[in-house]
C-alpha cells in the first residue's frame, strides 16, 4: 500500500459545514469556538440579563426593575448580594440618548455604576460617583452623536448600543423605616429619552422580589444564539475585527442570519461547555492572596488596573483576564475599593475545595474594617451565583439575630444544615455542590488596606465519621467509585510499567522521554491492551503538573500521523495530527491545569486536564525496510523537553527503576489484584495531580460518604465497619460489572460493537472504565473508530476450530480518509502468535479482490491456501476476537449510516 495521501486542500468557507467540522477543521474549529466564547462572555452576559429584564421581569427598554426587598436565590444574575436594594436600568441607545436623573443621596446609600454592552463602566453614580451623592443628570450618547446637551449634565459617551445601570440602594439598616428611606430613593429616579427633556413620561416601577430574575449566560449552543443577536446589533468595534472575522466562520455575520447546522450546533455547544469548565476552574487559581498566609483571594487585577477595558499597552485586549471576571461577575465599578472591596474564598484553611458535603466555620475577627456593614455571601462555583433553592445565601452584620461573641467577633456557618441554635449566623450549601464566598466590605476602611486586619480562613466542622449506610449500601456506592476510578489507576500502573527503565528500551522509556516502536509488536507485546500493527507508535509519559513540555513535531510530507494526548483519566483533550493540524512542522507546550505562564514565541499551548499525561504517536507504516527508514527518520526529529529546558541543548536524566515492580503481569491483572483498600488509596493519592472535573460533583459525594476525599490521605481506619466491608467487596463485583459492560458501550451491528462514544467520555464513568478495560488509549472517533466482534453474525463466540469470511461487497469498502485495518486478537485482547507473525489485514497486503470488485478476508487457524494467503488472518486454535479499525473514518461511519458487514461462519 502506498502512503497515505495528503487530504485535498479546501477552499475556506464562511460557514463551517457538517462534514468539515467532524473532520479535519474539526480540532481547529473548537479551539476558535472556545477563544470565542471567552471573548463574547461580557457582551452576552448584557444579552443574557436584557432577556431576563424583558422576559422574567416583562419590561421594556426605560422601566425601571427594582426589589422592594433583599434578594433572594431567585435573582440570577453572577455575585449579586443579599445586603442592598438592586435597581437595574436597561440601557438601548438605537433612538438616540437616554436621561437617567438620579436623585441625592439623602437618608441611605445609593450608588452603583453605568456601564456599555461590554460591560466596560463609564462612570459610577452616587458618593463615590461624578455626582457625589448630590444627585446629578446623567445622558448617554450613542456612537456618532454629536448634537449640542443641555448645560449642567454629566455626559456619557457609550461605543456601543446597548449598556445597563446597576445600582444599589443601601438603608442605614434594616429597620423598616430605614428600608423604606432607601427605597423612596429608588422611587425618584427617572429614565426617559433626551427628546422628552422636560416633559418626561409617566415612570415605571416593576419590583422583582422574591420573583424568577434569570440573567445566567447558558453555557451551550445558545451562547452562540445570543451572541449573534449582539453582533448583529452593535457596532463593529476596531479592536475586535480580527474575531468578528473569525466569528464569520461559524455564520455569524452583521446583517444575516444566524442558522447553523446539527453537527456545527454541536461543536458550539462543545465548546461553550469546555470554556465553561475552565472558567469554573481558573477561578479559583485567578488572582492572588490577599493576606499572607491565608486561602482568600483577590481577583485577576488586570480589570481595576485598566478601567475594566482590559486593554493592554499596545491596544490588545486581554480576553482571557476579561472573560473570567464577566464569568464571576457583572456591574464593576469604575473605581473599585471605593465604595465596596471584596475578597473571595475557594477553599478551606488546608486548600481544600469548599464542598456543600460539609459544614465549615469562619471566624471574624472584631472590628471589621467597614465603615458600612459586612457581608459574607454564598455562591454556586458552576454558575458564580446564588444556589439554587438555598433558604439563605448570604450572613452579614446587618442580619437580624447575628450572635456576636463576648470579644466582638463572630462565627459564621456555612453548610447543608444549620447548627444546632446558629441558625443566624448560617448560610446554605447544597450537598454534592462546590461552593465559595464572597466577603464584601462595604465603606472599606484603611485597615483593610493596610492589612492590619485578617481575616480567618475556613475552618472544616469535625464531623462523625459513621456513615450509617449498611453494607449492601456502601457496597453500590464503593461500586459506583470503583468505576469512576478504574481508568486512572490503569493509567498510574500502566505508566509506572512502561517508565521503569534507566533508559529507552523497546516501547518503555522514563518520564518525559519518548519510545518510539521501531517495528510493529509482536505477540510478546502486553504493555497495553488492543494494540495495532498499522502505524509504529510513540509513548511518552509526562508530568506537566509543575513544569509544561515542549513537544516538536517535524514535516511528515504526505505520511499519516497522529499524536493523541490523554489526561490521566483517559480523555483525548488534544490529537494534533494529520486530520486536524495537518502534516507541517508543528510545536505545542502541554501544560498542566493550574498553568499560567507565557509562552515563547511559535510555541501553541495545549492544557492537560491533570498533570499526568499520555501521549500515544502514530505513524503510518507499510512495513517494509524502506518505509521503516522513512518511519524512524521522522521519529528521530520528534523532541519532547521541559519548557525550562526549550532552545538549549537537553540531556533527558535517566529513569528510576523499580526492582520490586511487577514487569511480567499484564497491567489489567495487576489492577484486579489490588485489594480494595490498596485501590482506594491510589485512586485518592492520584486525584491530587489529577483532580476531578466540575461535571463529577456529584461522584466526589459519593466518594466522601466513603471517606474518600482527594485533598486527604486515605485512612481505612477511620471508617465503620460497613464501609470497610463495602470497600473490599467492590472490587469483584466492579470487574464483573465491567465485562458484562462491554456489551453495553456500544450498539451491536451484524456481529460488531461500534461505539463512536471513545475518547471524550464527560460523566458517562463506565464506558471509560470498559474501554480502559479493552481499549486503553482509545482515540476519538473523527480519529478512529474501532468495530470490535467477539461473535459472528449468529451470536457464536469466534473459534479457531472453524473457518469464517468476512464480505465486503464492492461500495462497502470501509469509507475512510486515512485507511483501514482488520486485526486478530486472543480472548484476552493481545495479539496472537502465529507462523506468519500476521496480526492484521489492510490494503497494504496487497490484497486480491473478487472479479466484481467485492473483497473476502478469510479468518481461521489454517491456511485457506496460497492463492487467499494475502488475504488471510491468522486465527488461535481457540477462543479469538477480531477488530476492524477505520482510521480517519467518513461521517458516514460515524452518523451509522454505513455498516460493517458480519462475519459469517464456512461450512466444512
Amino acid at each position: 500500500m502506498p502512503k497515505h495521501d495528503p487530504p485535498r486542500s479546501r477552499s475556506k468557507s464562511s460557514v463551517i459545514s457538517a462534514q468539515q467540522s467532524s473532520a479535519e477543521l474539526a480540532t481547529l474549529a473548537l479551539q476558535r469556538a472556545v477563544k470565542a466564547v471567552v471573548w463574547a462572555t461580557p457582551i452576552v452576559s448584557v444579552e443574557a440579563m436584557r432577556e431576563a429584564f424583558l422576559r422574567d421581569a416583562g419590561a421594556n427598554y426605560n422601566d425601571i426593575v427594582y426589589y422592594s426587598q433583599l434578594a433572594d436565590w431567585k435573582l440570577r444574575i453572577t455575585t449579586p448580594n443579599a445586603s442592598t436594594q438592586y435597581v437595574y436600568l436597561q440601557i438601548n441607545l438605537s433612538d438616540g440618548p437616554i436621561v437617567i436623573d438620579v436623585p441625592a443621596a439623602v437618608g441611605a446609600a445609593l450608588f452603583g455604576s453605568i456601564l456599555d454592552a461590554w460591560q466596560v463602566p463609564l462612570v459610577d453614580v452616587g458618593p463615590q460617583g461624578e455626582d457625589q451623592g448630590q444627585g446629578g443628570r446623567y445622558v448617554l450618547i450613542p456612537p456618532g452623536f454629536e448634537d449640542d446637551l443641555p448645560p449642567g449634565v454629566i455626559a456619557v459617551r457609550f461605543s456601543t448600543i446597548n449598556g445597563y445601570a446597576a445600582l444599589r440602594a443601601s438603608p442605614e439598616d434594616q429597620s423598616p423605616a430605614a428600608v423604606e428611606r432607601a427605597l423612596d430613593l429608588v422611587r425618584r429616579l427617572r429614565m426617559y429619552p433626551l427628546a422628552r427633556l422636560g416633559r418626561p413620561p409617566e415612570q415605571r416601577f416593576i419590583d422583582m422580589a422574591g420573583k424568577l430574575l434569570d440573567g445566567i449566560v447558558r453555557f451551550d449552543a445558545s451562547f452562540f444564539d445570543r451572541l449573534a443577536r449582539m453582533i448583529d446589533e452593535e457596532p463593529a468595534l476596531p479592536r475586535d475585527a480580527a474575531m468578528i472575522e473569525e466569528l464569520r466562520t461559524f455564520g455569524i455575520e452583521k446583517g444575516k442570519p444566524f442558522a447553523p447546522d446539527a453537527a456545527l450546533r454541536s461543536l458550539l455547544d462543545n465548546a461553550a461547555r469546555t470554556a465553561h469548565a475552565s472558567f469554573v476552574q481558573q477561578a479559583a487559581e485567578d488572582g492572588a492572596p490577599y493576606w499572607p498566609n491565608r486561602r482568600w483571594r483577590t481577583v485577576n487585577p488586570t480589570g481595576a488596573q485598566t478601567g475594566f477595558t482590559f486593554e493592554n499597552a499596545d491596544g490588545t485586549i486581554d480576553i482571557k483576564a476579561r472573560g473570567l471576571i464577566y464569568f464571576l461577575a457583572c456591574a464593576p465599578p469604575a473605581r473599585l475599593g471605593k465604595a465596596t472591596f471584596y475578597v473571595i474564598g475557594y477553599t478551606d484553611r488546608d486548600g481544600n475545595t469548599l464542598s456543600g458535603d460539609h459544614t465549615y466555620r469562619l471566624h471574624i475577627p472584631a472590628h471589621v474594617p467597614a465603615k458600612l456593614f459586612w457581608a459574607a455571601t454564598v455562591y454556586d462555583r458552576e454558575t458564580a451565583t446564588f444556589i439554587r433553592d438555598a433558604p439563605r445565601v448570604e450572613v452579614g452584620s446587618n442580619t437580624r439575630g447575628l450572635e456576636t461573641n463576648p470579644d466582638g467577633s463572630v462565627d459564621l456557618f456555612v453548610g447543608p444544615e444549620a447548627p444546632a441554635g446558629r441558625e443566624a449566623n448560617w448560610a446554605y450549601a447544597a450537598p454534592g455542590k462546590s461552593w465559595f464566598v464572597m466577603f464584601r466590605f462595604y465603606g472599606p476602611t484603611e485597615e483593610l488596606f493596610a492589612k492590619t486586619w485578617q481575616l480567618q480562613d475556613f475552618e472544616r466542622v469535625v464531623e462523625s465519621k459513621s456513615h450509617g449506610e449498611s453494607v449492601d449500601e456502601a457496597t453500590k456506592l464503593a461500586v459506583d467509585a470503583y468505576i469512576y476510578g478504574y481508568p486512572l489507576v490503569t493509567s498510574e500502573l500502566t505508566r509506572r510499567v512502561m517508565t521503569n527503565v534507566a533508559k529507552v528500551e523497546g516501547l518503555r522509556a522514563p518520564m518525559g522521554q519518548f519510545a518510539h516502536a521501531r517495528e510493529y509488536p509482536d505477540a510478546d507485546f502486553r504493555d497495553v491492551t488492543t494494540p495495532n500493527a498499522d502505524t509504529l507508535y510513540s509513548f511518552a509519559w509526562i508530568d506537566v503538573s509543575e513544569e509544561p513540555y515542549v513537544l516538536s513535531i517535524p514535516d511528515a510530507g504526505d505520511r499519516y500521523f497522529l499524536y493523541q494526548m490523554l489526561d490521566a483519566w483517559t480523555n483525548v483533550f488534544q490529537s494534533p495530527g494529520t486530520r486536524t493540524t495537518g502534516t507541517r512542522a508543528q510545536r505545542y507546550a502541554i501544560t498542566g491545569p493550574r498553568w499560567n505562564g507565557t509562552l515563547p514565541a511559535g510555541v501553541q499551548e495545549l492544557k492537560s486536564p491533570t498533570g499526568l499525561v499520555l501521549i500515544i504517536g502514530r505513524t503510518y507504516c507499510t512495513g517494509t525496510r524502506q518505509d521503516y527508514d522513512e518511519v524512524h527518520r521522522i521519529q528521530d526529529q520528534v523532541e519532547l523537553v521541559p519548557l525550562g529546558q526549550y532552545g538549549r541543548p537537553y540531556e533527558p536524566p535517566p529513569g528510576r527503576v523499580d526492582p520490586d515492580l511487577d514487569m511480567k503481569t499484564a497491567v489489567r491483572d495487576q489492577v484486579h489484584a489490588l485489594s480494595g483498600e490498596s485501590f482506594f488509596r491510589l485512586m485518592s493519592e492520584l486525584m491530587k495531580k489529577n483532580p476531578a472535573t466540575t461535571a463529577d460533583a456529584p461522584m466526589l459525594s459519593t466518594l466522601a460518604k466513603l471517606g474518600l476525599a482527594p485533598e486527604q490521605p486515605f485512612d481505612a481506619t477511620s471508617l465503620d465497619a460497613a464501609v470497610r466491608q463495602a470497600l473490599e467487596r467492590a472490587p469483584m463485583t466492579a470487574q464483573r460489572t465491567l465485562v458484562a459492560g462491554i456489551e453495553q458501550v456500544g450498539k451491536l451491528i451484524n456481529g460488531w460493537l461500534v461505539t463512536v462514544d471513545t475518547g471524550a467520555y464527560g460523566t458517562n464513568y463506565l464506558q471509560r472504565a470498559v474501554v480502559a478495560l479493552v481499549g486503553f488509549g482509545a482515540n476519538l472517533p473523527e480519529d478512529a473508530v474501532y468495530p470490535l466482534s467477539k461473535a459472528d453474525a449468529h451470536g457464536q463466540p469466534y473459534s479457531g476450530e472453524n473457518a469464517y469470511i468476512l464480505h465486503f461487497e464492492k461500495d462497502q469498502l470501509p469509507p475512510v480518509k486515512g485507511f483501514w485495518s482488520l486485526t486478530m486478537y486472543d480472548d484476552q485482547m493481545f495479539f496472537v502468535d502465529n507462523e506468519l507473525d500476521k496480526y492484521t489485514v489492510s490494503p497494504r497486503d496487497n490484497l486480491r479482490f473478487n472479479a466484481d470488485g467485492s473483497l473476502d478476508i478469510y479468518l481461521q487457524h489454517d491456511s485457506p491456501g496460497a492463492d487467499r494467503k494475502a488475504n488471510w488472518l491468522p486465527a488461535p486454535s481457540g477462543r479469538f476476537n477480531v477488530m476492524l479499525r477505520l482510521y480517519w473514518p467518513e461521517p458516514s461511519v460515524i452518523s451509522g449510516e454505513w455498516e460493517p458487514p458480519p462475519i459469517e461462519r464456512q461450512q466444512p
